[in-house]
């Protein structure tokens, strides 16, 4: 069954009115979309690993190089397509003339991500959804705390933490991307640091 969606997203800078129109459509692994090719073949380019030398910036191992693996697979649920366009209602004025807001195509796909090191401090997997525009593809969730071995020198203890966090990112252009993980601990405030990250080629 194919859902069709039609979404809003809001402007910025106070304006009420919303930049882009979108059509979001559920699709098959086997639907080709609209970057040529499906939603199986586009999760398939990183099943085997990716590898990459990363640096800690937390604990005993802050400052050392860790030898990094993401391996991203298929995930249970649906793959969605957004198509994308200016709203002909949205208007901000720039400098020189009004200013047209970009709006691109993307699909998401529902992925299993894991992330590890050869050291053995990290091992943790998460299901996320896969962002694939044209020019480039995008990640980001957080990370299970047990992903991580059991001595790990956190800077913050996520015991004194209200709420202890371990978001991630990951790009991939079509040549190299990079990707980090935080620690974020909210207590009377938050408290973000860098955990650890890394850069890899394709």
């Amino acid at each position: 069954m194919i859902l069709l969606l039609v979404l809003l997203f809001a402007g910025c800078g106070g304006n009420s009115v919303e930049k882009c129109l979108e059509e979001a459509t559920e699709i098959s692994d086997d639907d080709t979309t609209f970057l040529g090719l499906t939603p199986t073949e586009l999760t398939a380019r990183h099943e085997g690993g990716i590898n990459s030398t990363g640096l800690w910036s937390q604990g005993d191992l802050d400052g050392q190089e860790a030898q990094v693996t993401m391996s991203i697979t298929g995930g249970q649920g649906q793959a969605i397509q957004h198509m994308r366009e200016p709203n002909p209602r949205w208007e901000k004025q720039g400098d020189t003339a009004p200013v047209t807001p970009r709006c691109a195509d993307y699909v998401t796909i529902p992925v299993s991500v894991r992330i590890s090191t050869a050291d053995g401090a990290l091992d943790g997997t998460v299901q996320t959804e896969l962002r694939c525009y044209e020019d480039r593809e995008e990640l980001e969730g957080e990370l299970p705390i047990d992903g991580f071995s059991g001595d790990f020198a956190w800077s913050d203890d996520p015991a004194s933490c209200e709420t202890f966090t371990l978001p991630f990112r990951a790009r991939f252009d079509p040549n190299d991307g990079e990707g980090s993980i935080l620690s974020r601990c909210e207590s009377d405030g938050a408290l973000t640091r860098g955990v650890l990250s890394w850069d890899f080629a394709l």
